[in-house]
């Protein structure tokens, strides 16, 4: 981005005979594509630490980003470079063009995260359809939207609206107990740490008894 404004916005500015709407739509392409190169772009920070982050692949990862990038490139392009570019309508239309694309892609063409019937949008389906993972988490979604529960969760609800379930002897799930161990045995440290402390206190301010 950096090299391409001075080798890109001055020709332009000259080419269009300094016509605003030109230059502002090649500045914007600028930053639109800098933008999708660092969402999609395998030489990316960004992508690298998002593969990193959710342990898996790099190029797995930019198999999965590049669908939707793409979808926003072809709308940017088609509704808003092109016909600017050729002054068929102002800037302000294609970008509420662009808008309206974008709306129409979360809104028709998406899924929600949680879907009651485990169904996943096309692009998921083109690249993923076929592994046993996206099965799983489709019946994981649609248990969930019926009300079930998983490994760490609660489903009931106490008197003070505890959602604490106990199990057969009357405690808690193996995850509460487990962070409640962990919490008591944290507070019986700093207990002994603080009781050293007070004995090393005492001792070094003990009064010295000359015979």
């Amino acid at each position: 981005m950096a090299i391409l404004f001075p080798l890109v916005l001055v020709p332009t500015y000259y080419a269009s005979d300094g016509s605003a709407e030109i230059f502002y739509a090649t500045t914007s392409a600028v930053l639109g594509g800098a933008v999708a190169g660092d969402h999609m772009s395998p030489i990316s920070d960004t992508t690298v630490l998002s593969a990193l982050a959710c342990d898996v692949t790099l190029m797995q990862h930019v198999v999965t980003q590049a669908p939707y990038v793409l979808w926003i490139v072809l709308s940017s392009i088609i509704f808003g470079y092109i016909p600017v570019g050729y002054n068929a309508y102002p800037n302000i239309v294609g970008i509420l063009l662009g808008w309206a694309a974008s709306i129409l892609f979360v809104y028709v063409i998406c899924v929600p995260i949680m879907s009651p019937t485990g169904r996943w949008d096309p692009i998921t389906m083109l690249f993923c359809g076929r592994k046993k993972e996206l099965q799983n988490l489709s019946d994981d979604c649609i248990k969930k939207s019926i009300g079930e529960t998983f490994m760490g969760e609660s489903d009931g609800y106490g008197d003070n609206g505890d959602n604490s379930k106990e199990d057969e002897n009357g405690d808690g799930d193996e995850f509460e107990k487990s962070a409640k161990e962990y919490v008591d045995a944290d507070a019986d440290a700093d207990a002994d740490a603080d009781a050293d402390a007070g004995d090393d206190a005492k001792e070094e301010t003990a009064p010295i008894s000359y015979k």
